[in-house]
């Protein structure tokens, strides 16, 4: 697990949000795919900040940009896990998207 990096773990199959999805919509993305959070993407896929069910709860807001957790905790799919698990401790956050090295989304890691 020591070397194991976090591109072997992640998912490549994210949903996310733009800054001008709804609150609404947001939730429902939540809802529909079981999950607890989306990260929120600009144009170019690069990540822009995280919405967590707690920010849904925390902010009344209407869209994504004013719900979301920025900027976004991220990691490079080739970090190794060990490395990703401390930061997720670190920084106090359940979910890491994963970028290229021009920082677009290529997935997920969700703690195992």
């Amino acid at each position: 697990m020591r070397h194991l990096k976090v591109g072997a773990l992640m998912s490549d199959d994210v949903v996310s949000a733009v800054p001008a999805t709804p609150f609404r919509d947001v939730a429902k993305l939540l809802a529909e795919h079981g999950i607890s959070g989306v990260p929120v993407l600009d144009e170019d896929d690069r990540v822009l900040g995280v919405i967590s069910e707690s920010d849904l709860l925390a902010r009344r807001e209407l869209t994504a940009r004013g719900l979301m957790t920025a900027p976004a905790v991220t990691v490079h799919a080739e970090e190794t896990v060990p490395d990703a698990a401390r930061l997720m401790v670190r920084r106090g956050v359940e979910r890491l998207p994963v970028v290229d090295e021009e920082e677009r989304l290529v997935g997920n890691r969700y703690p195992a």
